[in-house]
């Protein structure tokens, strides 16, 4: 494909269409969608986007959503290796989750209840925002425990300012955006959420084969 999918330009602008629970669909990938005998070829841009959609789907642990959506690539192009690879990925991601321990899946599933009602910064320490979100967790949180935080990224790293305006979003999903924002990346162990580096990686292309 010609478009790095990694951009943090689309990736802001795709993520933005999961809030709410659930990802917006156009017009035009409605169309796409169609799976029927009579539906037209998918464009090289229909492509990325659904590749884009896949890889968020995956990062948010919609599983089934994003298995769905590589099939659906694949149904034209089935031999691609990043696809093939991408659902891979999938499948393993999914059968590891189906081994989470207890302690982890309750954490996770506390993330994902915990409504933020309003998150407005604009050029923040994205350290002071976690922090935010700490507290919030305590306050929101049914048994008044705040969640730990736990940052394995170094004190003295220089990390891009954040701004960002989110409303009524899942704690688990705001984490997602903000920690992005600032080329960061999280995961959720027994007792604490991880925050580390996330190192950029090669983009994967849907190329025509």
């Amino acid at each position: 494909m010609k478009r790095n999918l990694w951009k943090p330009v689309l990736l802001i602008a795709a993520v933005a269409v999961i809030v709410g629970g659930g990802l917006c669909v156009s017009a035009d990938e409605s169309a796409a969608n169609d799976t029927g005998t009579n539906a037209p070829a998918l464009t090289q841009d229909q492509l990325d986007e659904l590749f884009a959609k896949a890889v968020l789907l995956h990062k948010f642990h919609r599983y089934d959503e994003a298995e769905a959506v590589v099939r659906q690539i694949l149904a034209q192009k089935p031999d691609n290796r990043d696809v093939l690879q991408l659902l891979g990925e999938i499948i393993r991601a999914r059968n590891a989750s189906g081994l989470m321990d207890d302690q982890t899946r309750e954490l996770k599933k506390k993330l994902d209840d915990i409504i933020v009602s309003e998150i407005n910064v604009r050029a923040a320490n994205v350290r002071d925002i976690v922090k935010f979100l700490q507290d919030e967790s305590g306050r929101l949180s049914p048994d008044t425990t705040a969640v730990n935080f736990v940052w394995l990224v170094p004190a003295d790293e220089k990390l891009p300012p954040v701004t960002m305006q989110l409303r009524k979003i899942p704690m688990s999903e705001a984490l997602h955006y903000i920690l992005a924002a600032a080329r960061l990346n999280y995961r959720v162990e027994p007792h604490a959420v991880v925050i580390y580096n996330d190192a950029p990686q090669p983009a994967p292309n849907v190329k025509s084969q």
